[in-house]
């Protein structure tokens, strides 16, 4: 499937790690937000095809957004960046979200963003392969 513009949501407070997103996402969409409240209400309505969230964002985390995410049954994808913590790692992995450890390099993350669009861009049917059903019944199509 071609590449196309992807919704990405980006939740950090910390300046270093909004400008090292921003450097890795050239050409998509991207809101910006720097707290867990405002991220969680753009979570809900404008689903995005990406979380990348700092950690820890006050009495909530990067996390709780991968979990809401996944309970709503949305198809987004969640990257989050923190201190090493074995523990937010395997919590992360459970919630099938990547964690990167902080300070992380542009290289590793504008990566680990690029997998992770592809990943979910591979999970999307191909339009060109959706059948239509014109005899009046139910139909699904799907612009090419």
């Amino acid at each position: 499937m071609a590449n196309h513009l992807h919704r990405i949501l980006v939740v950090a407070s910390n300046s270093g790690v909004v400008e090292r997103v921003l450097r890795s996402v050239p050409g998509h969409e991207i809101v910006l937000r720097t707290d867990f409240e405002s991220a969680r209400l753009e979570l809900d309505r404008h689903p995005p095809d990406l979380v990348v969230a700092q950690v820890r964002l006050g009495a909530f985390n990067g996390l709780h957004l991968a979990i809401r995410a996944r309970g709503r049954g949305l198809p987004t994808q969640t990257i989050l960046i923190g201190e090493p913590d074995t523990l937010l790692e395997l919590e992360a992995k459970q919630q099938q979200a990547r964690y990167l450890t902080w300070p992380v390099d542009q290289p590793t993350l504008a990566a680990a963003i690029h997998d992770v669009l592809s990943s979910a861009d591979a999970a999307l049917p191909d339009a060109s392969l959706v059948a239509v059903d014109r005899t009046g019944g139910p139909s699904l199509a799907a612009a090419v």
